[in-house]
C-alpha cells in the first residue's frame, strides 16, 4: 500500500522507535486515519497476543469514520490477517491471537472514564485528538502497556489531530514550536498538500467554497487562527 513521506515517517516512529507518544496530522486530508489504522493492523501483525485500542469521541462517529476507513482497508487485503470481526462488540481479532478493539469516549455518559477500568492494553490509537478529554489522554498513559502477554512492546498512543485551541496544542503543537516536546514524543505535521493522492479538483473546491478562516485552519494547518 501507497504511504505518503509523512504517513511513512509517523508509521516507523511507531513501529520502529523509541517514541512512546506520536501526534499525527494538523490539517484536513493529510491521511490520518488510513495512517493510524494502517499502523495498528501492522502492530497487531507483528505482535503475537497483543492488544490495541482506537478511541473515537462518540460511537456514532466511530462507526461513520473510522470503522468505515477499517473496512476499506480490509478490502484491499489485509483481511488475510483477521480471524474475526466481532461487530457487535468492535473487536478485531487477528490470526496471531491480537486484537484491535474499537471504542468511543462518550465521556457525557462516563465522566469517571469508568470503562478503563482494569482495561489492559499495549497502546492506544486516539483518532482527532482534538476531541476527546485531556482526562482520557492521561487515563490512556496509565493503561498503555498493561497488557502483559504479547512479550516486550514499548507502550504507545498514537493520536491524530486537526488544529485545536485547547489542550492538543498546550501539551503538543507549543512544545513543538518551543522545541520543547519530551524526549520520547513525537509530532509529525500532515497537511492536505503532503497527500499526492488527492485529485485536484477537490483540492480546487476548498480554496473556492471554504471560508479563509477555515482555509487557514483546516487546510493551512493554522494553530493560531484564533489568536
Amino acid at each position: 500500500m501507497k504511504l505518503t513521506a509523512k504517513q511513512t515517517q509517523a508509521y516507523k516512529l511507531a513501529l520502529y522507535s523509541d517514541k512512546n507518544i506520536i501526534l499525527f496530522g494538523g490539517a484536513i486530508r493529510g491521511g490520518k486515519t488510513y495512517c493510524l489504522l494502517l499502523t495498528f493492523i501492522s502492530l497487531a501483525s507483528k505482535y503475537k497476543n497483543s492488544r490495541w485500542v482506537i478511541i473515537r469521541e462518540s460511537l456514532p462517529t466511530l462507526q461513520k469514520t473510522t470503522l468505515v476507513t477499517f473496512n476499506e482497508l480490509l478490502k484491499q487485503g489485509l483481511d488475510e490477517h483477521i480471524k474475526d470481526f466481532n461487530r457487535s462488540t468492535n473487536t478485531v481479532t487477528f490470526k496471531n491471537d491480537s486484537q484491535i478493539i474499537f471504542m468511543s469516549e462518550s465521556y457525557d455518559q462516563d465522566k469517571e472514564l469508568n470503562r478503563f477500568r482494569g482495561l489492559e492494553c499495549n497502546g492506544f490509537g486516539l483518532e482527532e485528538v482534538n476531541e476527546l478529554r485531556e482526562e482520557t489522554f492521561n487515563k490512556c498513559i496509565e493503561r498503555s502497556g498493561s497488557w502483559l502477554h504479547a512479550g516486550q512492546i514499548k507502550p504507545l498512543i498514537f493520536s491524530t489531530c486537526n488544529p485545536t485551541n485547547g489542550w492538543v496544542k498546550d501539551l503538543f503543537y507549543n512544545r513543538w514550536v518551543e522545541n520543547n516536546l519530551p524526549g520520547k514524543w513525537s509530532y509529525i505535521p500532515s497537511l492536505i498538500s503532503d497527500n499526492t493522492y488527492l485529485p485536484q479538483s477537490y483540492i480546487d473546491s476548498l480554496k473556492e467554497n471554504m471560508t479563509p478562516q477555515d482555509y487557514r485552519k483546516f487546510v493551512e494547518g493554522d494553530w493560531n487562527i484564533y489568536k
